[in-house]
């Protein structure tokens, strides 16, 4: 188990669509309603009863800018230094050109690996258990605070159904603890 999910222990609405367009537009919905994403959870299965949500934040774009300035400056300096050791007698090869070419490359070539390492700066996000023995394809856990109802009227509005709360797992087993059904 990679993390403990506090989103499904927060959550007094839990709720499964039976399609991502339903379950992103409820997201989207609920983040028209003012909620932001550390009220919702959205889930979706991973096997063996578990499930991970997708709203886990990745460092990805950091990653990207930083490889791309890294590359920018290693590129520059590579131009310079092909430039520089092979110039022969008679001939001037294009400083600026060589620079910039090498410097455009590094920065593609360094800007794609800072993004790919940028996905597991953090764990691919917390893994919680299915409140149900076979989950829906998405799921949403939804901290709503004091506005339960309008928050099950609009998830019944979007094509979702509830679920039972539960406060997912018990850190390091598998066993479920039922939480108390929001009245």
């Amino acid at each position: 188990m990679r993390g403990r999910c506090n989103k499904f222990e927060q959550a007094n609405v839990v709720a499964g669509f039976d399609s991502q367009d339903n379950a992103e537009e409820a997201v989207l919905a609920l983040r028209c309603m003012g909620l932001d994403d550390t009220q919702i959870g959205y889930f979706y299965p991973i096997g063996n009863g578990q499930l991970a949500d997708l709203l886990v934040h990745y460092h990805r774009f950091a990653g990207a800018v930083i490889g791309s300035i890294l590359g920018v400056a290693l590129g520059a300096g590579i131009g310079y230094l092909f430039a520089t050791w092979n110039d022969l007698p008679g001939q001037s090869p294009d400083l600026l050109g060589l620079m910039a070419t090498c410097a455009a490359c590094g920065a593609l070539f360094l800007g794609t690996a800072g993004g790919m390492t940028g996905l597991w700066t953090v764990s691919p996000g917390p893994v919680a258990s299915s409140p149900t023995d076979t989950p829906p394809p998405f799921i949403l856990a939804i901290d709503a605070g004091g506005a339960v109802e309008q928050v099950r009227r609009m998830i019944r509005d979007r094509g979702g159904f509830e679920l039972p709360a539960h406060r997912g797992v018990i850190h390091g087993t598998n066993e479920m603890t039922p939480a108390v059904q929001p009245v």
